[in-house]
């Protein structure tokens, strides 16, 4: 793939800060087409380059404004990753292959809504935390990955597989055809996240703050759980909720 000129920064083609970088450069150097960061940044990280970076990539060092310039953005804290490629993502069918081979107990993530990249990247970051297999997204009404999502995972998004599907619902109940038991995270669920018993292979549903789960995405679940709340608030945001519903059926699973 040709180099793109240094004064574009589509927000989807850039990977800030030290953690996601670093993180990318041990999982998939391949995907990165030049590197650029300040003198001040690559006296801090000298060492952690020096392990992870291979020798095909080469770090431009440039001043802390002529990086805001390549980025968009000065949330890079001195370092920032161009991609070659866009971050592969894998296809509904791709999705249902690996689902149906994989062995339990297993955990994938469903996404109704998320449309905030922060919660997005915060919620990719807990599943693959969580020991999640996947991370599934409907084609529309999903935050994009972009850096802003890349630097909330930290880093994480170099590592858990992300699906985009036209249809989650129609998704949810093709994975309960191989097997796979589909749990939905919302206010209205009938029973406390607290009381669930985990199935071997676990789809958890999770919809976004304040909208909770789409009307068809909660008809494909087998059963729909709540967190009890003691206070005054009506919702928990939707990555704290997220990273709940995921260590509690982990919690479950070692009991």
């Amino acid at each position: 793939m040709g180099h793109k000129p240094d004064n574009r920064h589509d927000d989807e083609q850039w990977w800030k800060g030290p953690h996601a970088v670093l993180e990318l450069l041990r999982a998939d150097p391949t995907r990165i087409e030049a590197l650029f960061a300040t003198p001040q940044a690559l006296g801090r990280l000298k060492n952690s380059l020096a392990a992870a970076l291979p020798s095909h990539i080469k770090v431009r060092s440039v001043d802390r404004a002529r990086l805001d310039q390549l980025c968009g953005a000065s949330d890079h804290q001195g370092i920032a990753a161009r991609l070659a490629i866009d971050v592969r993502l894998l296809d509904r069918q791709d999705l249902l292959n690996m689902a149906a081979k994989l062995e339990p107990p297993a955990l994938l993530l469903v996404l109704d809504g998320i449309e905030d990249p922060h919660n997005l990247g915060a919620l990719v970051r807990s599943a693959d935390a969580a020991g999640a297999a996947a991370v599934i997204l409907a084609k529309d009404r999903s935050a994009p990955l972009s850096s802003t999502a890349v630097r909330a995972s930290a880093g994480a998004l170099a590592h858990v597989p992300i699906a985009r599907v036209p249809n989650l619902a129609q998704t949810i109940i093709a994975l309960k055809d191989c097997g796979w038991w589909c749990v939905g995270l919302d206010m209205q669920g009938d029973c406390s996240l607290f009381d669930l018993d985990p199935f071997d292979k676990t789809v958890l549903a999770l919809g976004a703050e304040g909208k909770g789960l789409g009307r068809t995405v909660l008809k494909a679940c087998d059963l729909v759980c709540s967190i009890p709340l003691a206070g005054k608030v009506e919702s928990l945001n939707a990555s704290v909720a997220g990273a709940l519903g995921l260590f509690e059926v982990v919690r479950k699973r070692k009991i």
